[in-house]
């Protein structure tokens, strides 16, 4: 479950982790890169505790590294519906980094 801390319509939204056995949160910031073309960044943050195992580490960030694999796939399927974007956009124009 998350909540909403900041939000700018169609620019940037923090959230927070309203459950999970750490605070954790993220930033999703869509910015202008040309006249047909945004850069979008999301972000991801978590607090683990002193003593935490590497195990717990590592299984925090393989989530968050599915989370953006995910959030990827997504966008390269919204970019090849011609529905959604005519003419505009290929899949290829979506990339991680």
């Amino acid at each position: 479950m998350l909540e909403v801390v900041a939000m700018e319509p169609g620019r940037r939204a923090v959230t927070r982790q309203l459950s999970g056995p750490f605070p954790a949160g993220g930033e999703l910031v869509i910015l202008p890169s040309g006249p047909e073309a945004w850069r979008l960044t999301q972000s991801f943050w978590s607090l683990l505790p002193a003593g935490v195992g590497r195990r717990d580490a590592r299984a925090v960030e393989s989530a968050y590294r599915q989370s953006l694999r995910d959030l990827v796939r997504r966008l390269k399927e919204r970019a090849a519906d011609d529905r959604l974007w005519p003419a505009c956009a290929s899949s290829s124009d979506v990339q991680a980094g």
